[in-house]
């Protein structure tokens, strides 16, 4: 079950909420912090559980991406990558193109696991979020700079895959 666009704009700025079976992704454009100093755009990637008919967003699990971080996840939604693992210690989140899909996959603690499915049209939302955000962080008005420059830097980032 997903539901349908959702932009939210409220402190940070707009999210791309994302509902599956089993787990939720809220996409969150962000100040990038850099020792606790705000330092450009960048995207939150919080996960949560389902719980009952819910999920528990106060158990969730969250992740800023660094400015590095934010090329490679946009490199993944726009298909220039297979995939990307985002790793913290002691959580991370795996993103993964899938036939008809890119799989999200979120880890923490002892055996906490977060998994859920995108389709299409969740997976545009996204990446209309995390481009919005690369163009912001780098202050880059042409769209096709953008893209350009995602795909030669996935050049270099697949033999890291």
């Amino acid at each position: 079950m997903m539901q349908a666009d959702h932009f939210d704009k409220e402190i940070y700025g707009r999210k791309a909420k994302c509902f599956g079976r089993n787990a939720a992704l809220t996409v969150e454009s962000t100040p990038l912090l850099v020792q606790g100093v705000a330092a450009g755009s960048t995207v939150n990637l919080e996960l949560a559980r389902r719980s009952g008919e819910g999920f528990d967003w106060k158990g969730k699990l969250v992740i800023q991406l660094s400015e590095d971080e934010l090329a490679a996840f946009a490199c993944v939604l726009l298909g220039y990558l297979p995939k990307f693992k985002f790793s913290r210690p002691g959580k991370g989140i795996e993103v993964e193109r899938q036939p008809e899909r890119i799989f999200i996959k979120g880890t923490a603690g002892a055996g906490l696991i977060y998994a859920l499915p995108l389709p299409a049209g969740r997976v545009f939302a996204v990446s209309t979020l995390v481009i919005g955000q690369l163009q912001a962080h780098f202050d880059a008005a042409d769209t096709q700079v953008v893209l350009a420059s995602l795909r030669g830097a996935a050049g270099l980032l697949r033999t890291n895959t």
